[in-house]
């Protein structure tokens, strides 16, 4: 269900996918940071830099996959706060945003 179809109830419902959806996002979006970190650590290392670079191409392959479902129910990440969400909501120029600690949507009026 994307939301630009939403009720109010259909978005409270909506709200618990979200919410495992984005704990992933932001899980991988961690993990990828700490790979990176330690693949440049291991940089000599050429048996652990293999496996490194192999576990860092999963887990960006899977936050893209976690970013396209997220698209698909007509969510985005936030360019200014990666870890906040928002979409275009159901009437013209209204906006919901939201972060995964949040158990509510912020809504606004877009200018």
């Amino acid at each position: 269900m994307r939301l630009q179809q939403a009720s109010p109830e259909a978005l409270a419902r909506m709200f618990p996918l979200l919410r495992s959806i984005a704990k992933e996002v932001v899980e991988r979006s961690y993990t990828i940071v700490q790979l990176e970190d330690e693949t440049r650590a291991h940089a000599t290392d050429s048996v652990d830099v293999l496996e490194l670079v192999s576990r860092l191409a999963n887990h960006k392959r899977e936050l893209r996959h976690s970013i396209e479902e997220l698209r698909d129910l007509g969510w985005e990440r936030d360019p200014e706060q990666p870890l906040r969400f928002r979409s275009s909501g159901a009437g013209a120029g209204e906006t919901f945003t939201w972060s995964p600690e949040d158990s509510f949507f912020y809504r606004s009026a877009q200018i």
